[in-house]
């Protein structure tokens, strides 16, 4: 599966709040659970909430307008690179999530791992770039 596409079906369950299930999608480090991954989405990048009071929620990839970050509104980049460093990673991708509907700048960031010959995508952190 193209990671993007990888990332975008890991959004769509972070929109229908089934965030157990996303988790179980990728690997992710211990500080990342269920309630910490819907707290720093709904503090927008604050582990806790956010200082509007407004609680923030991911919608559909397929459904968000346009936003801040790009003419298109949405910003997504995969870099890879050859040889793996010492954690065996191989690349990284930083995905804009969308938020109440429109492309935000609050951003999920993963390392592309590998182990042993299969790719392993691991979140590293969601925070406004």
């Amino acid at each position: 599966m193209e990671i993007l596409a990888f990332v975008e079906d890991w959004t769509e369950l972070l929109a229908e709040e089934r965030y157990a299930e996303a988790l179980e999608l990728i690997r992710a480090p211990e500080r990342w659970t269920s309630d910490s991954l819907r707290a720093v989405i709904s503090g927008y990048g604050l582990p806790e909430p956010h200082p509007s009071g407004h609680s923030f929620r991911v919608t559909s990839p397929r459904s968000a307008t346009t936003g801040p970050t790009s003419p298109s509104g949405q910003y997504r980049r995969v870099d890879r690179w050859g040889a793996p460093n010492d954690a065996r990673c191989v690349g990284m991708v930083e995905y804009d999530l969308p938020i109440d509907g429109a492309w935000s700048d609050l951003t999920a960031l993963f390392d592309i791992k590998l182990d042993g010959d299969t790719l392993i995508v691991e979140l590293d952190d969601v925070h406004v770039l």
